[in-house]
């Protein structure tokens, strides 16, 4: 019995770690994409750790709170995980819808008003767009 309560801790173990590398995957790729949108590095890279250790802080407060009522606590947690997973995997599509969205919307906005772009688009699509 030892040895399967050690296997099974190890095993979740690896679990753990490779769930923190995947984490710091997405905050790579997640800040990348938001760079393209903001136009800046420093930026976008302050929006994401601000939303990571958010999210962090939100999801402590919630399990402390809600912990205590669900029995097999390793579920929850690979619930969560898969969650994120989703989100992951549908990112690059909400992503592009949104960037749609605000850049007609921006467009709108200059050609009502005859304004230049707002200062958070990207410098090429403003070059781009502007064009048009």
């Amino acid at each position: 019995m030892p040895n399967l309560d050690s296997a099974r801790r190890r095993f979740l173990l690896g679990i753990f770690v490779v769930s923190g590398f995947t984490g710091l995957i997405y905050e790579s790729i997640w800040s990348h994409y938001l760079k393209l949108f903001l136009g800046h590095a420093a930026y976008a890279q302050t929006l994401v750790l601000a939303i990571f250790m958010g999210g962090m802080a939100l999801g402590s407060w919630l399990v402390s709170h809600y912990s205590v009522r669900l029995r097999q606590l390793l579920w929850g947690y690979l619930l969560v995980e898969g969650l994120i997973g989703v989100c992951g995997i549908l990112f690059h599509r909400l992503f592009v819808a949104a960037t749609d969205v605000s850049f007609a919307s921006s467009a709108a906005g200059r050609i009502e008003r005859g304004r230049r772009w707002p200062s958070f688009t990207s410098p090429t699509a403003s070059a781009v767009l502007s064009e048009s």
